[in-house]
């Protein structure tokens, strides 16, 4: 789907959005921005509120597709005020009983899955229910989804099918604690921002992958929007590059295995063959500061700071430079005392025009390392689980290959 050109679209598409909801649950996918809330045209004689709810995704580059089938949601109201927890009742929601490829609901694309009319009053939470069994539709190796397998993956670069098996706990449904407020003739649009890319865990040496649902629920009405084009210096836009809001914790910044952290969310420029539109991204961002990184290999990284405040619409447009000189880091990573199976984290830092460290890359899932990048300054973050965290300053030449090897050893008891 193409995103429009204009940064005046989101609040308007969002209204396509509503409409999209209220005539039932819908399966297409729309594209939406910022919500401003909505009343209803008989508010002053409505006794009831509307929910409105959507699933939006972050992108991932590991898979060309996350399979994820949603069978219900119910929230929870609180029937007792004052009480800290009350038994209270559970109402459904949303029966979409749809199969979603989470990878394609980036850049603003929305997934209506409901909207149901409620009581006004306190609502404390969620859960989400995923399905036994695929919707009847197809893939995008245009086959229909494996039979009795409702998750699954199909990873870059082959047709391989992996289910995702999911852990007991799931079973009854996931739990989403978000608080929020039905209000009589208004309506609240809640998105289900899925994590693809932290849901999907492979499961060690045996093969297999699990689906560990990370889902953050966000209210149109309390983010900003943030929207832009990335392009080369000629300019041509440029698709499938990774765009990161990331935020900045002084305090942390000498522990550098919370660093993937920082990254508050994340997205990829809109890519299609012969589209105008290639190099667009789109992002909903709380009210705070954040770190605009978009790094792509071959091009220098660039970081803009940006503040965001209630109901901002905004737009950063960033322009790449190709790479002209570039060396090789080595990182080889040691543990005292040794651990078998243990593996490290390595986190590449530089520093942002507000003087803040950003995250160029993040890898994970060995005890060694090469990784080429532009000549410059970085910051090497290296963790691992159960060790004491470490961060050398490096300075990477033309054609230089620096050779970095640490020992992590166990943190000192109190």
């Amino acid at each position: 789907m193409k995103l429009l050109k204009s940064k005046l679209w989101m609040p308007i598409l969002l209204l396509f959005f509503l409409a999209a909801c209220s005539g039932g649950s819908g399966s297409d996918s729309i594209n939406a921005g910022s919500s401003t809330g909505t009343e209803t045209g008989t508010a002053a004689n409505a006794t009831t509120g509307t929910l409105s709810l959507g699933l939006i995704d972050k992108s991932t580059e590991e898979y060309e597709a996350v399979y994820v089938t949603i069978d219900e949601v119910r929230v929870h109201r609180c029937d007792t005020e004052g009480e800290e927890e009350c038994e209270g009742t559970w109402i459904t929601v949303a029966t979409p009983g749809k199969t979603y490829d989470l990878l394609k609901l980036i850049n603003g694309v929305i997934a209506p899955l409901g909207v149901a009319e409620l009581e006004p009053g306190i609502y404390t939470q969620m859960r989400l229910y995923l399905g036994a069994d695929p919707d009847d539709g197809l893939n995008i190796l245009d086959e229909p989804h494996p039979h009795l397998v409702p998750n699954y993956v199909i990873v870059e670069g082959s047709n391989a099918i992996h289910e995702l098996k999911i852990p007991s706990g799931y079973q009854s449904g996931i739990k989403l604690v978000r608080e929020f407020e039905i209000v009589a003739g208004a309506t609240v649009d809640l998105l289900l921002d899925f994590d693809a890319d932290k849901s999907v865990v492979k499961a060690g040496k045996s093969g297999n992958y699990l689906l560990k649902p990370t889902i953050k629920i966000i209210d149109t009405l309390e983010n900003a929007t943030l929207s832009g084009t990335v392009t080369d210096d000629q300019p041509v836009g440029l698709g499938g590059v990774q765009v990161s809001a990331q935020t900045y914790d002084e305090g942390s910044t000498e522990d550098p295995k919370d660093q993937k952290d920082w990254v508050y969310t994340y997205t990829t420029t809109f890519t299609a063959e012969g589209d105008e539109d290639i190099g667009q991204y789109m992002m909903y961002l709380a009210p705070g500061d954040y770190n605009i990184v978009v790094y792509e290999p071959g091009f220098i990284p660039q970081c803009k700071p940006v503040t965001v405040v209630y109901g901002d619409v905004l737009g950063e447009d960033f322009e790449l430079t190709l790479v002209t000189e570039s060396g090789t880091v080595s990182v080889v990573v040691k543990f005292d005392p040794e651990q078998i199976g243990l593996t490290a984290n390595i986190s590449i830092r530089q520093i942002c025009a507000n003087n803040q460290a950003f995250e160029v890359q993040y890898l994970t899932g060995s005890t060694s390392y090469e990784i080429d990048l532009p000549a410059g300054d970085y910051e090497i973050g290296v963790s691992a689980e159960g060790r004491t965290t470490a961060a050398v300053p490096i300075s990477l030449g033309a054609d230089e290959q620096v050779d970095v090897e640490l020992t992590l050893g166990q943190p000192a008891t109190p």
